[in-house]
């Protein structure tokens, strides 16, 4: 498809790829080469033989350039990972926080994993808007979002684990058992013909809850975390709900200790559902 029709100059260009950034580990050759000949002329036409005669000046000023930063270059060649950069950003450039403030945070986790705290993501995200806010940032320009998360884990070596998955695996007979007892229950149902059916239900609320992810260094095969015997606290929630669709307010179940006395558990199951005479008297409609 035809575009429209050029008025002045040549339009866009082909690109002729005749600048190239050079690597770090090919600017330390070419420096050592410098050295060890003693001559720009030969270093220039070892390692740049098409470069024409009126260029040579400008890329022997860049390798004079290079000479003058060659503990930096040097620096960066051992590791495979900058060896082929061709520029380093120095640390802590371009960060909102900058690198004093994430410091401060790496310091902070650093204390709570002493301890086996958990860090989880919710706890740095306000630990970073509560520097932020005390640096007095315009508003809405930082909000410790999950792109912010990924890069400062990964500018300070740090990674999120998770506790390895507790659960119970289902009995191979289960859905034998959920088959037996809606018959039973469809039978009791005609023998007794009865008309209103009540479903319960019970649920866990938990108003408690240990993270099971944490911040921690790389490269730690096992994290440790402090625990006091329970990760989670909660309390047993029952749902009650009529056959025609009614829904009725949920309430707490509440469980006391078994009394010892064998005469007393047997009154407290027969009469106040498990309760004892005083926890009966206390005990109101939610």
């Amino acid at each position: 498809m035809k575009g429209r029709t050029q008025v002045n100059g040549n339009g866009r260009q082909e690109k002729q790829y005749t600048r190239r950034a050079t690597p770090f580990e090919r600017q330390l050759a070419i420096i050592n080469s410098s050295d060890d000949t003693g001559s720009m002329s030969r270093t220039l036409a070892k390692f740049f033989p098409e470069l024409p005669g009126q260029y040579k000046r400008s890329k022997a000023r860049s390798i004079q350039r290079w000479a003058l930063k060659q503990s930096t270059i040097e620096a960066q060649c051992p590791s495979c990972r900058t060896r082929t950069m061709t520029r380093m950003t120095r640390t802590g450039h371009g960060l909102t926080l900058g690198n004093d403030s994430e410091n401060t945070i790496v310091t902070w986790i650093n204390l709570l994993r002493k301890d086996r705290v958990p860090v989880s993501s919710r706890m740095l995200k306000k630990k970073a808007t509560s520097i932020a806010n005390s640096m007095k940032l315009p508003e809405g320009s930082f909000a410790a979002s999950p792109s912010w998360q990924k890069g400062f884990l990964l500018r300070n070596r740090l990674i999120i684990w998770t506790r390895t998955r507790q659960g119970q695996t289902t009995p191979a007979e289960a859905d034998e058992t959920v088959r037996a007892f809606a018959t039973k229950v469809a039978e009791l149902i005609v023998t007794h013909g009865i008309e209103k059916i009540y479903n319960a239900d019970q649920t866990g609320v938990f108003f408690e809850y240990v993270s099971k992810m944490t911040v921690n260094e790389k490269g730690q095969r096992t994290v440790w975390v402090r625990s006091g015997g329970k990760d989670k606290e909660r309390l047993t929630a029952m749902l009650l709900r009529y056959s025609e669709g009614t829904k009725y307010p949920l309430f707490i179940v509440v469980h006391t200790t078994k009394s010892k006395r064998v005469e007393e558990a047997v009154e407290n199951d027969s009469q106040r559902h498990g309760f004892r005479k005083a926890m009966r008297k206390k005990v109101k409609p939610v």
